[in-house]
């Protein structure tokens, strides 16, 4: 079986994931959204939230669908530009 992750333990967070949560944290600021409102419109506890906007914990997917779903932006549109993101710092 093909291990992508290396040899990181399921919530470790790496350099992609990172960008994500900046990306959505900013978004979430820029929105003026609360870490309480978006506790409670997608059900992820306020600390879980604090972890993963942080760049602490890992995002899933169905997690990262929410979060977007919240702040009005696309999965998508956040891929593209954390993407893009990390290919800026590797050629730096």
């Amino acid at each position: 079986m093909l291990n992508i992750m290396g040899s990181r333990s399921r919530n470790d967070v790496g350099a992609f994931g990172k960008i994500v949560a900046e990306i959505l944290n900013d978004a979430r600021l820029n929105h003026n959204v609360s870490q309480l409102q978006l506790q409670e419109s997608t059900g992820i506890s306020q600390s879980q939230l604090s972890k993963q906007l942080r760049g602490i914990r890992a995002i899933n997917l169905d997690e990262l669908e929410a979060i977007c779903a919240t702040l009005s932006i696309s999965v998508k549109e956040v891929l593209i530009l954390a993407e893009a993101k990390l290919d800026a710092t590797r050629k730096a």
